[in-house]
């Protein structure tokens, strides 16, 4: 009775959790075409913003991680994490300027473009394999932004600003993608990341293959009697 009480309340709290990425969701997407609208034009108040974003993203991580199956919350919790440490160096920074924002909006970016690419390899060998190109596409803009930031030496104000927004617009586009992962039935496991990958693809075409020679011998033998 305690074990299927306990699963009945996981379940409970999944499907809560799962409406409610879609409402972070949007409203990351609104944050991310705000920013741009505040005009700030200091090193220092475009810190501050960076660093609310991110603090805000590692709790929005803590409701991702609760809509996903058990396999994939230690990787929401580590990326949180991630988050929140970043949005504490940005609040705490002596004196930042934009160079300083760029560098930690570009390792932002860069952990989640991770974990988007991580999410899109584990869904291509599961049933849904239709949605997987979603957090690739994610992962790869996020990692596009990333070294573009980091590229920048002596950044414009408008340019960092840009860059807390994009931050915001991926953090808000990873929810979508976490509720669409785990839409629909039994969610795709980390260790699919293991069979993903041209030697996944050869073994699964070598099978193929020799059930097809096995075929033909069976179709074989039955002509031959």
């Amino acid at each position: 009775m305690t074990a299927s009480s306990d699963a009945g309340g996981i379940a409970a709290v999944e499907a809560k959790a799962g409406p409610a990425l879609l409402v972070l969701g949007a409203a990351w997407v609104l944050l991310a075409l705000a920013i741009p609208m505040f005009g700030l034009t200091t090193g220092t108040s475009i810190a501050i913003l960076l660093g609310i974003t991110l603090l805000l993203g590692g709790l929005s991580e803590l409701v991702a991680a609760m809509a996903s199956g058990t396999g994939w919350r230690p990787t929401h919790a580590l990326l949180a994490v991630m988050l929140v440490a970043g949005g504490i160096v940005a609040l705490a920074w002596p004196g930042p300027t934009v160079t300083v924002v760029s560098r930690i909006a570009a390792w932002a970016l860069l952990a989640l473009g991770i974990h988007a690419l991580a999410t899109a390899f584990s869904q291509r060998d599961a049933a849904r394999t239709g949605t997987w190109w979603v957090p690739l596409a994610i992962g790869t803009f996020s990692l596009g932004i990333a070294f573009w930031a980091s590229a920048q030496h002596r950044p414009s104000y408008p340019l960092a600003v840009l860059w807390v927004a994009l931050t915001a617009l991926v953090i808000g586009l990873t929810k979508f993608a976490t509720k669409l992962r785990s839409a629909g039935g039994e969610e795709p496991r980390m260790d699919a990341l293991t069979r993903t990958g041209f030697s996944g693809r050869a073994a699964t075409e070598a099978a193929r293959g020799q059930a097809r020679g096995q075929q033909r011998e069976e179709a074989s033998t039955r002509g031959r009697m």
